[in-house]
């Protein structure tokens, strides 16, 4: 008696692993080296403990029914609650397919690896038919042998989670914070410092030559009548992870490749010649090296990792751009047991008819993520905008880049499904005018230049726009558009506009000449821009 209640007991905790089948996959995707990129500490064992508690939690429920079921005597009832357990083995086979099409299998693996996956639903409808309709029972127990058989599979994904997390690479130390004072020359009385600031994904159309009627930018529009505005400026990349490189180094790149969580690989001159991102090809190197001292504020490049001897202050924050690092942020805030409440829904909201609206939206996931990121790196933003002891400092936001995050019309925050990127775009604005006011404050404003620019323009985003922009010819889908790029000295007034392409791979070139004090005056820079 007892041996058949442990195996009925192993029998159901082996169909609840099944019914995680995606789950662990998930864990498994977030061990490869090139996440821990984007991370500010190595991974933590939250999502796996959360995923175990969801399995032991449904063996639990389904040995209880299971074991309510077998006091069924009624033979018709029987069968129908048989033929249910035979159909409930699709729940499984679906998740496998999950796996396989997010799986990185190509070519004969993927179609032998989908082949299974039809052999599956084939397998377990003809099981349940034949059962039904001929009663028999030989298809049951054949199901219920694969799934005792399938026992040991929770050891090995247990066994395989924990080799990755003892084998992971360590990361370099400052990966946190690397914040120390560097050895530099005072700077030369007259030469400003300067502030270099990026809102990812800020588009230049959407912003100022097809701003919709209920959006107001007013601290740009300030900005740009007291500076040089390029009307065609374009990123040197149509992504970030190619284009803050390109623009850090001032080098026109063909490719970019994550090494590990402080490593990465540059493709240069079309391929001819690759190697790791290094310090000395870096904006923060070629200030070092005159006297300045350098700060960064970012997010998606692990800056503090990557170039701790180019920088006097550096500040990252961890990046949640894929769908498995918002997750896995949101487990290390909420913890093993909420976070194994919101797996074990997410589950049951894959199931025919049941509403998705039991399980948060990962977009509503998405915006609380995001916001907290905003706000811890316009925090450190702030800080360093009004040190004196900086002579050169870059912040890059993660605004106004979707999801949105801000109520515009409250000047609040938010992460209700209504806020967007237009939201996003108001957001930046009073970012700027946050920067402005404490250099004000500071005394530091006539003191210190002004570069704003962007990564790259707008991309395809579908329904996280809204007043009827989705559909808007303005919009482009390369992201290579137009981005801003204002150029503001300390001491000018009146702005200029400057109508000839600008390729923002020069910023760096500029930023140097500036700090030399080569360029005092707007004129300087539109003559220095008309030489490029």
């Amino acid at each position: 008696m007892r041996n058949n209640i442990l195996r009925r007991y192993l029998g159901c905790l082996s169909f609840a692993n099944l019914c995680a089948l995606n789950l662990w996959h998930d864990s498994q995707r977030l061990q490869p080296r090139f996440v821990d990129y984007y991370r500010a500490a190595p991974a933590g064992h939250t999502m796996v403990a959360a995923t175990l508690l969801v399995v032991l939690t449904l063996s639990v429920v389904f040995f209880a029914i299971v074991s309510l079921g077998l006091r069924v005597t009624q033979p018709r009832l029987a069968l129908t609650l048989r033929t249910a357990v035979t159909l409930t083995f699709l729940f499984p086979v679906y998740l496998l397919d999950y796996v396989v099409r997010s799986s990185d299998l190509t070519g004969p693996s993927f179609l032998a690896a989908k082949a299974v996956v039809y052999l599956g639903y084939v397998g377990v409808v003809s099981a349940a038919v034949l059962y039904a309709v001929l009663q028999k029972e030989g298809a049951f127990r054949v199901l219920l042998g694969v799934n005792q058989a399938l026992v040991p599979l929770l050891l090995v994904t247990l066994a395989g989670h924990m080799w990755s997390a003892f084998g992971q690479e360590k990361f370099s130390a400052g990966s946190h914070l690397a914040s120390r004072t560097g050895v530099r020359r005072a700077r030369p009385s007259g030469h400003p410092r300067i502030l270099w600031v990026l809102f990812d994904e800020f588009d230049y159309n959407l912003g100022f030559v097809s701003r919709p009627a209920s959006l107001d930018l007013p601290e740009f529009d300030r900005l740009r009548r007291e500076s040089l505005a390029a009307d065609n400026a374009f990123p040197a990349a149509p992504e970030t992870l190619l284009a803050l490189p390109s623009l850090i180094s001032g080098q026109q790149l063909c490719g970019a490749q994550i090494l590990g969580p402080s490593g990465l690989s540059l493709c240069r001159e079309n391929g001819r010649k690759n190697g790791p991102w290094l310090a000395s090809e870096t904006i923060f190197a070629r200030l070092l090296s005159q006297g300045s001292s350098s700060g960064v504020v970012g997010w998606y490049h692990p800056y503090c990792r990557l170039f701790p001897e180019a920088l006097t202050a550096c500040e990252f924050v961890a990046s949640t751009n894929t769908v498995l690092l918002v997750r896995e942020a949101y487990a290390r805030r909420v913890g093993t047991v909420r976070f194994g409440w919101y797996l074990l829904r997410s589950q049951f909201a894959l199931l025919p008819l049941v509403p998705p609206a039991i399980s948060p939206d990962i977009l509503d996931l998405g915006r609380i993520e995001q916001l907290s990121e905003f706000q811890k790196i316009h925090a450190a933003a702030l800080k360093y905008a009004v040190d004196p002891e900086l002579d050169f400092a870059m912040f890059h936001y993660p605004i106004p880049h979707p999801y949105g995050i801000y109520d515009r019309r409250a000047g609040a925050f938010s992460v209700r499904p209504e806020a967007t990127y237009i939201d996003n775009m108001a957001l930046a604005d009073r970012v700027l005018g946050e920067i402005r006011r404490g250099l004000e404050t500071s005394g530091l404003w006539e003191r210190t230049a002004l570069v704003i620019s962007s990564d790259h323009a707008l991309r395809h985003w579908d329904s996280l726009l809204v007043d009827g922009l989705k559909h808007s010819p303005t919009l482009g889908g390369t992201g290579l558009e137009r981005i801003p790029f204002f150029v503001r000295l300390p001491g000018e007034t009146v702005g200029k506009s400057y109508a000839p392409r600008v390729n923002t791979l020069l910023t760096g070139d500029l930023i140097l000449a500036i700090s030399r004090g080569e360029l005092s005056t707007l004129g300087e820079v539109e003559n220095w821009l008309q030489k490029r």
